[in-house]
């Protein structure tokens, strides 16, 4: 069965389930959008719609979830099995410079956010999975005080539904003078245990926001409510912030140089080649306050990994 049968019968199957709805809540809509544009359905729902129709995950989500029974799933290596707590120890453990490398690494380059930057001072830093939320330009009729009432108005569903220990993720238009997020959906975000906000434009009442003590990446404070320049389009699809595309459930990384997102079926080999990596560093640090000569350290000739294999063997000495 393909994916796409395989969400068909599962929405079938679905039909007139309240409970399904519920737990979805306004996410079901979307997951046809996101079948026109990948051909499948969004990862953070697979889980929901497999316990609730019985249609199995492997079904809906093959390139996720190998078939119990499949070569592929006996093959799997424990990188490719570790856990989401494994994997945002890992990458809390690297700085977003050592996870650029490992992407280029794997031919990932568009993944660094351009005129996006910490506010808080210092910079906090943010690892965690991305719940997007899109704007559009501005439209008359969409883009009035009015709206921010609506029920189904997408900020307020993306602060409400943004899952504990998410980053919210929010496509701004790369316009840093319109705000899209203010002190008070920042304290509501805080409460309600999200990671962080990260966005290609601006905070209003900064200062307040930047007090309630969230990580906020941004293009930096702006006056004007998000409805004076924006018209709010949808959430939990792929979305633009910074030059750089983020889809739903992609692991956001920042620190003081910045914000980059990794695909989340790289995240676990990135952690754990970026641990690596920063070993590393640290021993070709030791060799240059030696006096050692950069090239031949870094990168590493044959003599300098012999070395740096007896330092491993010695307990990483730090001197």
């Amino acid at each position: 069965m393909s994916p796409k049968d395989a969400l068909q019968k599962a929405i079938d199957l679905a039909e007139g389930q309240s409970a399904l709805a519920r737990k979805i809540e306004c996410k079901q809509q979307n997951i046809w959008r996101w079948l026109k544009i990948a051909g499948r359905v969004p990862a953070e729902v697979v889980l929901t719609i497999e316990s609730a129709t019985g249609v199995p995950r492997h079904e809906l989500r093959p390139d996720i979830y190998p078939a119990p029974d499949s070569e592929v799933a006996a093959c799997i290596s424990p990188k490719d099995t570790a856990t989401d707590n494994e994997i945002h120890r890992g990458l809390s453990a690297i700085s977003a410079a050592t996870v650029t490398m490992q992407l280029l690494k794997r031919g990932i380059r568009n993944i660094s956010m351009a005129g996006v930057r910490p506010l808080n001072d210092p910079p906090q830093r943010l690892v965690g999975p991305a719940y997007t939320l899109r704007y559009v330009p501005l439209r008359e009729d969409l883009s009035t005080p009015e709206v921010l009432g609506q029920p189904d108005y997408p900020p307020r569903l993306a602060i409400e539904h943004a899952p504990e220990g998410s980053v919210l993720v929010i496509d701004g238009r790369g316009i840093a003078d319109i705000a899209v997020v203010g002190d008070l959906l920042v304290e509501r975000l805080k409460i309600r245990g999200v990671a962080g906000v990260v966005s290609d434009g601006g905070v209003r009442d900064c200062a307040e926001a930047l007090a309630v003590g969230l990580a906020l990446y941004a293009a930096g404070p702006a006056a004007p409510a998000s409805v004076a320049g924006h018209a709010a389009a949808d959430i939990e699809t792929p979305i633009a912030c910074g030059g750089v595309a983020v889809f739903p459930g992609d692991i956001i990384c920042a620190d003081g140089d910045g914000v980059v997102v990794v695909p989340k079926a790289l995240a676990a080999e990135v952690a754990e080649d970026g641990l690596e990596q920063e070993r590393y560093e640290r021993f070709a640090k030791l060799k240059i306050k030696e006096g050692r000569k950069v090239p031949g350290v870094y990168p590493p000739n044959e003599e300098t990994k012999a070395e740096y294999a007896e330092w491993l063997k010695a307990g990483e000495p730090e001197g």
